[in-house]
């Protein structure tokens, strides 16, 4: 292999790669909520759950998943 195709292998694979990385966005994160009551009995429960998360700057759908 000449030394400008080795050059330009690199070149290209400097440009490339880092694309490559941004193009993949990260999952957000979990949180698992395990409670003895289906969700419609539970309910309250749960909005002061999602409030207590809220105060700490967690909202779900924006930066946190809640299951």
């Amino acid at each position: 292999m000449k030394w400008r195709g080795l050059i330009a292998l690199f070149g290209v694979a400097a440009i490339v790669f880092p694309c490559a990385a941004y193009a993949q966005k990260g999952a957000l994160p979990t949180i698992g909520y395990l409670g003895f009551d289906s969700a419609d009995k539970s309910k309250e429960l749960l909005d002061a759950f999602r409030d207590g998360l809220r105060t700490k700057g967690l909202v779900e759908g924006q930066n946190v998943t809640i299951e």
